[in-house]
């Protein structure tokens, strides 16, 4: 019986030592293309040097907050702007979404919902507006306001820009550690403009070239930054049909996502690794945290 009680008392401590700690991941094929349907068995995990058993794998189906560029720099490529978003709005059935509008004053022009058809009646009802610039940087940082709100493990913030010169009102770091603050990924479509406009209503002025010319370097950069710094994909498109391919890139990242629940040694420090027993697997994992539980 003491012996038994022994053994006991080393099991309660041992598994008292083990925490459930949560990892966003996604697989591909070595052609990029999503992998599907795989389950907790298909998933190896180590953190902190050691392998640990993986508890369980759910759908990431986080919010979502789409921001469009209706600045006058949109005007002309506006209509393929919004059918690249119509299309990607599309793949983000079940989950929470909602779309900003990023010319003048930033607006919400939908508020959070799984309603497919407020959203697309929101992105066909969204026009680029005459004589205004883009406010990308204000506009990322009142949907991480939105998002950090939800107060989700992992969000999502998706940037369509016209590439004109950002006349924001809040500093880069204000809007860093909103993104930070929310546990937002940041995904940037950028257009770079290099071909003259035919119309010149929509230029700032009447004989200028459109994008380096007029937008700083620094505007570009800091979109990639912020970013490459929450491990978001950043695109530099040079014609509006890339607005397509570049989301259609972020949709299968989205797609392939799920969330991994492992066990690891409570206390341990993260150094995350992730992968899968499939071969040809190009595999990304990032840790993420559950906000802590306020309920009285």
């Amino acid at each position: 019986m003491p012996a038994a009680a022994a053994l006991l008392t080393v099991l309660v401590v041992a598994a008292a030592t083990l925490e459930s700690r949560f990892a966003l991941v996604s697989a591909a094929d070595r052609e990029g293309a999503p992998m599907l349907g795989l389950a907790a068995d298909d998933f190896v995990v180590e953190d902190a040097g050691a392998r640990c058993e993986v508890l369980g794998v759910t759908p990431a189906s986080y919010p979502v907050a789409i921001i469009v560029d209706t600045s006058s720099f949109a005007r002309s490529d506006f209509q393929q702007l919004r059918d690249a978003v119509h299309q990607f709005i599309g793949a983000l059935s079940g989950r929470d979404v909602a779309l900003f509008a990023s010319g003048a004053m930033p607006t919400r022009v939908v508020d959070f919902t799984r309603g497919m058809g407020q959203l697309e009646e929101g992105i066909a009802h969204t026009f680029a507006q005459p004589g205004s610039a883009p406010r990308i940087l204000d506009a990322i940082a009142d949907a991480a306001r939105d998002l950090r709100e939800r107060r989700s493990t992992i969000t999502r913030i998706v940037v369509v820009s016209a590439g004109g010169p950002d006349s924001s009102a809040r500093a880069p770091r204000a809007v860093l550690d909103a993104v930070v603050a929310s546990r937002s990924i940041v995904d940037v479509i950028d257009l770079q403009q290099t071909h003259r406009r035919s119309n010149p209503a929509d230029e700032r002025s009447s004989k200028t070239v459109i994008p380096s010319e007029l937008r700083s370097d620094n505007d570009a950069a800091l979109l990639h930054a912020l970013s490459k710094r929450t491990l978001g994909i950043y695109e530099r498109i040079v014609t509006p049909s890339g607005y397509a391919a570049s989301l259609q890139k972020v949709r299968g990242q989205i797609l392939s996502e799920v969330v991994v629940e492992y066990a690891a040694t409570s206390g341990s420090a993260r150094n995350l690794r992730v992968g899968v027993r499939l071969p040809g697997a190009v595999v990304r994992g990032i840790a993420v945290e559950r906000w802590p539980d306020t309920r009285p």
